[in-house]
């Protein structure tokens, strides 16, 4: 190969990246659905062809730079949280449900809060390449026979295969490629038929339903399987289908309907929203199971604001991501303007608010250090609660010049100061329906609960427009 020839060649691999990034695939990036090919090196393999080994390191390492510092978000937030308190608001009213006092929670940061600022990875959850070929293994493990189809329900944005009978009579196993890519398997055969026999006379069922049967579930006896057991078949069947898991994290319920198991999918050490779980009937037989089909893509690392400046952030819903089963129960709980509901993502897998104590908290994290599910902050009293005004209760004007029956009422409004804080990652959904795990903070809410806000600096996520309306409780 002559010098001009090499030249050449490097000429060629060297040139500007427009023809592979336009700059409407830039400018356009945070509208458009992520790339379902994610590993960087195949990316760039793929736009290289056969241009070298300098070409493919160049391109890496343009790569790396541009998420160590993006010049656009990664992605926009979904505006989930301000619709869910709108529907909450407008369920009220169709229920014509009386509004009694709630309270309005204004959040302060403490004096036991870190004010260093951090740094913390930013994780996209793809879903498998083949959802098709994902269903024929999962109805393998589960022994449910047949190929799978797509049901009427199917849609584009929500393309879903089934492979067994759709009307409950026997095994079935689902997936859908959306979101995280979930998948649920169920066998109605694990639980006992009831026993159905004649009423000695009608019985009133559910209001006007009348029923001539009076249906029993057989005595079992007791269940079979010990918490042990639970476990480890869990963690066995788990592996099987994608998510590695040691027995001894795994959550397990036994009682006399069943068991159950469930687990998260552990990204840096921390377990996320994202769950697994399990369930066999009383005899013991395999029930149910429901999992995700995603993996989680390093999109870069960067910088993230401290527990005491991530308070301000509370009162704002687009900032709401859902936080692990160690944190149960976050979000962002009883604002006025909230209609005084929690708000969760989908397939969170969020419950009641729990009651119980955090965790001892420790000192202060390094400001450098990458966020951790440890705790943060001194060692101080639980938060307080200062309440600045007292709930009231208005009759509503009426132009006729008669009262109104109904009084609306307004809100006790509660200062809270909050003392103490823990690094974790935090599951946010994009306008795309896509899932990520974000770096955020939780912080103990003296009522038993957590609440949660992101935490990495502006201009990493996109947020939709603010809710524009108050949605309060009220009557007609």
């Amino acid at each position: 190969m002559d010098d001009s020839d090499l030249s050449d060649r490097l000429r060629r691999a060297a040139r500007p990246a427009d023809p592979l990034l336009p700059d409407t695939v830039v400018s356009g990036a945070p509208g458009r659905r992520a790339p379902r090919t994610v590993d960087g090196a195949r990316v760039a393999r793929t736009a290289l062809g056969g241009a070298g080994a300098l070409g493919l390191v160049t391109v890496g390492a343009l790569a790396v730079s541009a998420a160590l510092a993006p010049t656009a978000p990664l992605f926009t937030a979904a505006a989930g949280s301000s619709g869910a308190r709108t529907e909450a608001s407008g369920l009220a009213a169709d229920s014509k449900m009386i509004a009694g006092p709630w309270i309005d929670y204004h959040y302060t940061a403490g004096a036991g809060l870190p004010t260093g600022s951090g740094r913390g990875h930013v994780q996209q959850l793809v879903r498998d390449d083949d959802p098709v070929g994902t269903l024929r293994h999962l109805a393998e493990v589960f022994g449910v026979a047949g190929e799978p189809e797509q049901p009427d329900y199917s849609d584009p944005s929500y393309p879903t295969w089934t492979v067994g009978p759709q009307d409950g009579s026997a095994p079935n196993v689902t997936l859908t490629d959306a979101g995280t890519g979930s998948w649920w398997f169920n066998d109605p055969a694990a639980y006992p038929e009831p026993v159905c026999e004649p009423a000695p006379e009608p019985v009133v069922v559910g209001g006007d339903a009348v029923t001539d049967q009076v249906c029993t579930v057989p005595d079992v006896g007791p269940n079979p399987l010990t918490e042990d057991v639970v476990r480890v078949q869990a963690s066995e069947l788990f592996g099987r289908v994608g998510l590695p898991t040691d027995p001894a994290t795994v959550r397990v319920t036994v009682d006399d309907w069943g068991s159950s198991a469930t687990a998260g999918l552990v990204v840096d050490g921390v377990e996320t929203a994202v769950e697994w779980s399990v369930g066999w009937g009383p005899t013991g037989e395999l029930a149910w199971a429901a999992g995700n089909t995603v993996h989680a893509v390093d999109r870069g690392e960067f910088d993230t604001i401290s527990a005491s400046a991530a308070v301000d952030r509370l009162s704002d819903g687009r900032w709401w991501g859902a936080p692990g089963a160690e944190y149960a129960g976050g979000g962002m709980i009883a604002f006025a303007r909230d209609a005084a509901t929690d708000v969760a993502g989908p397939d969170a897998g969020e419950s009641e608010p729990p009651a119980g104590d955090s965790a001892d908290p420790a000192e202060p994290a390094d400001p450098d250090a990458t966020p951790s599910a440890e705790p943060t902050g001194e060692p101080s009293e639980p938060p307080t609660a200062e309440p600045t005004a007292e709930p009231s209760a208005t009759p509503l004007p009426d132009p006729s010049g008669e009262p109104s029956p109904d009084p609306v009422a307004t809100p006790e409004v509660v200062t809270l100061a909050l003392d103490e804080a823990h690094a974790t990652l935090l599951l946010m959904w994009d306008a795309n329906g896509d899932a990520w795990l974000v770096p955020g903070w939780v912080y103990p809410h003296p009522d038993g609960w957590w609440l949660a806000t992101a935490s990495v600096v502006d201009g990493v996520i996109a947020l939709p427009a603010p809710f524009d309306g108050e949605a309060v409780p009220f009557v007609e």
